[in-house]
């Protein structure tokens, strides 16, 4: 229950510290001395462990899946984050100016988040993202994908370009058009 819990909710720093220094006083005997290291207690029995749950990098896997639902395509992203998109989008850094319905996905356009206005969860999910460098890149793209991507502060945009996201035309485009994706650009475009 207490990992579907953490899979579900998160666990905060705090707790986390708290049972791991609890489950390193239980193994080694309330003593404290380290007889054996935490890398051989976490090993599987096969290998001279004791298979003990190495609840940081059980979390850490956590936040990792987390993203990666975050990350996922539209058609497979799960419901929930929608909602982290939109708390994303409130929290955004004021500068650059977006407007809110510009804002879709840090990830995938050139504005962020400010991480101390984010759940604590949220704010550990970005970290995540930051400490393994995760970031849109790709040597050749699918048009399928390319369509789908934001057009509004485009991560491939040039400085130039972005400037005109605030634009009368862009206002126009977004708000009576309603065109998020570089496809409703397209299909905009050819219907003339």
């Amino acid at each position: 229950m207490t990992q579907y819990l953490a899979t579900v909710q998160g666990m905060p720093k705090e707790v986390e510290d708290i049972l791991s220094a609890k489950s390193c006083k239980f193994v080694w005997d309330n003593e404290g001395k380290n007889t054996v290291s935490m890398e051989m207690l976490c090993a599987p029995i096969v290998k001279g462990g004791k298979n003990v749950l190495h609840l940081k990098s059980h979390n850490k896997a956590i936040e990792l899946k987390w993203l990666k639902g975050l990350l996922a395509p539209i058609e497979t992203r799960p419901q929930w984050a929608f909602f982290m998109n939109a708390i994303l989008a409130k929290a955004a850094l004021n500068s650059p100016i977006v407007k809110h319905s510009a804002k879709i996905n840090p990830f995938l356009q050139t504005w962020s988040p400010f991480q101390r206005r984010l759940p604590s969860h949220l704010h550990r999910i970005i970290q995540t993202a930051k400490k393994y460098g995760t970031h849109w890149e790709t040597i050749t793209i699918n048009p399928s994908i390319a369509r789908e991507l934001p057009v509004w502060f485009h991560i491939g945009a040039s400085a130039d370009l972005n400037k005109l996201n605030n634009h009368l035309y862009a206002a126009c485009l977004r708000d009576n058009h309603l065109a998020t994706s570089v496809g409703h650009i397209e299909a905009i475009a050819n219907r003339n």
